[in-house]
């Protein structure tokens, strides 16, 4: 029958039931918690049994720091609103760099049903437990930091502007940025930081120019963005002024202005700003000397991601600054001929073969040189569908044991929030020691899982290890598009689809990609 440990069935719906702790139960009563399920299936009960476990012990985790902080001023209810505001508009500000990713045609509908299915969680997590875990984790942040104690009320604005927030980048992801969030106190507190339609003009306004928006920008939110994408965002720039000039007035920017801007990304030659060639020449200069040369072109993802999805941010900063009406590169993207999967081979069986059945694998070295990395971090990408970067911040303390199955928490400075995943430890790796490494690194002190793990001077993490695997796979030989340790994940990938688990919320919680659900996350 697998585990019932809490689980009580009433009429036909499972439910999460269990009692409170003593020490919590003068506060939260005799009576214990109780979650419905919401289902009438055994199986489906004990996969939904985690995320319930989680509400519960956040009920008593929000319980005892309430106790602990006896001495504090209670929350009114202004007091909720004032903080609920306070953090919707701090998230949106850490977001304003966000940029949707590029959609094809042919992915744009998968893509809404995956957006509208979050939102849709979001909307029945409030209706249902008033704001599940994440709400609660994030009201107590919040609470204790202005010196109060969590609420209920507070854990429910919060999801209301959690909601608020996730209308607003979804709407971004489709290239809306006017959207304005259906609560109204959100929209309110929007309005009051966001211009909706432009003042009414009074005196002459200064000409503001391209070369002013780079600074403005830089100011405001330069220090907010990662060295990585500051990097990134140099490029860009630099590619404004030289295509419409530094001097030229934001005000002006037409669609024509965001149309010749697409069309001067689209022929830029690839590599370009990389290399000594390319010293001296602006990026006029550089398209002319592509087509005269007959140079190869930068690929779409880097036309939609790096130059039309940076500049997109760029303006729309400058829309909510007042310095533009619209947005002149909105929803500008190039079709992407090359699938997703395409784009990069998986390994084939043949070569798995040759590269497990090597060093340091074969013979076993886990510890290789002193870079255990080289020997955990492609087992682990290939059984768990991992990044690199994810592998690479992995702590010790990141993993235990629940209900026997020993789990891990994917943390740190991901790619996206659906990055952030609990996952159960693959059983080949526990075959092959991986448990008992981490628990040699635990009793050890170590604050990370690999020793020589740390970000480069971008904030990436788990670059040098990938370069050591791409350089050995060369050596190897192997024949295939783009072979590397992302392979691996492709590989996983492709494992998901022999289960018929690719595309499906739990596939989609495994490998972190956006469409998980609250129950899928919970689930795997």
């Amino acid at each position: 029958m697998g585990n019932q440990r809490h689980l009580i069935r009433r009429g036909n719906r499972w439910h999460y039931n269990r009692a409170y702790p003593l020490d919590v139960q003068e506060k939260l009563g005799a009576a214990p918690f109780r979650r419905s399920l919401r289902t009438d299936s055994l199986a489906e009960a004990q996969r939904a049994r985690p995320e319930a476990e989680r509400q519960y012990w956040a009920t008593v985790d929000a319980a005892r720091v309430t106790g602990q902080r006896g001495g504090a001023a209670p929350l009114k209810p202004a007091d909720e609103v004032s903080l609920a505001v306070h953090w919707f508009r701090e998230a949106i500000a850490e977001q304003e760099d966000w940029v949707g990713e590029a959609y094809a045609p042919d992915e744009l509908e998968q893509a809404v049903g995956g957006k509208s299915q979050e939102l849709g969680d979001l909307r029945r997590e409030l209706a249902e437990e008033g704001g599940g875990l994440d709400a609660w984790r994030i009201a107590r942040e919040v609470a204790e930091a202005a010196g109060f104690a969590a609420t209920k009320g507070l854990a429910r604005l919060i999801q209301r502007a959690r909601i608020a927030k996730a209308e607003i980048f979804f709407a971004r992801a489709l290239g809306d940025y006017g959207e304005r969030p259906s609560d109204p106190l959100f929209a309110a507190a929007l309005a009051d930081v966001v211009p909706v339609a432009a003042p009414a003009v009074t005196q002459v306004a200064p000409k503001r120019t391209i070369e002013d928006l780079e600074a403005a920008f830089r100011a405001d939110r330069w220090d907010n963005i990662k060295p990585a994408s500051q990097a990134s965002y140099a490029l860009v720039i630099r590619f404004l002024k030289d295509v419409l000039g530094a001097r030229r007035e934001v005000e002006g920017l037409t669609r024509d202005d965001g149309r010749r801007l697409f069309e001067a990304a689209k022929a830029l030659p690839a590599g370009y700003g990389k290399g000594k060639q390319w010293e001296g020449l602006d990026t006029l200069a550089a398209i002319e000397r592509g087509k005269r040369e007959g140079l190869a072109t930068i690929l779409p993802k880097t036309i939609n991601g790096t130059y039309m999805g940076l500049l997109a941010s760029l303006f729309g900063w400058a829309v909510r600054e007042g310095w533009l009406p619209l947005n002149p590169v909105s929803t500008l993207k190039v079709r992407d001929p090359v699938l997703p999967r395409d784009k990069r081979d998986a390994f084939t069986p043949d070569q798995l073969l040759a590269i497990f059945g090597g060093s340091p694998w074969r013979p076993r070295d886990d510890s290789p040189r002193g870079h255990p990395v080289r020997y955990w971090m492609p087992l682990i990408a290939l059984y768990q569908g991992m990044r690199r970067g994810e592998i690479a911040q992995l702590r010790p303390q990141y993993f235990h044991v629940e209900d026997g199955i020993p789990l891990f928490e994917v943390r740190g400075d991901l790619k996206n929030e659906n990055a952030r995943r609990l996952l159960p430890v693959h059983p080949e790796l526990a075959r092959l020691g991986f448990l008992d490494f981490v628990e040699r690194r635990r009793k050890a002190g170590a604050a990370g899982l690999f020793h020589d793990q740390h970000p480069d001077k971008q904030g990436k993490w788990g670059d040098a290890a990938g370069d050591w695997f791409s350089r050995h796979i060369k050596s190897l030989e192997l024949k295939g598009v783009r072979l590397g340790l992302h392979s691996l994940r492709h590989n996983f990938e492709d494992a998901l689809r022999r289960a018929e688990l690719h595309g499906t919320p739990i596939g989609a919680a495994l490998a972190g990609r956006k469409g998980a659900s609250a129950i899928a996350r919970a689930s795997v």
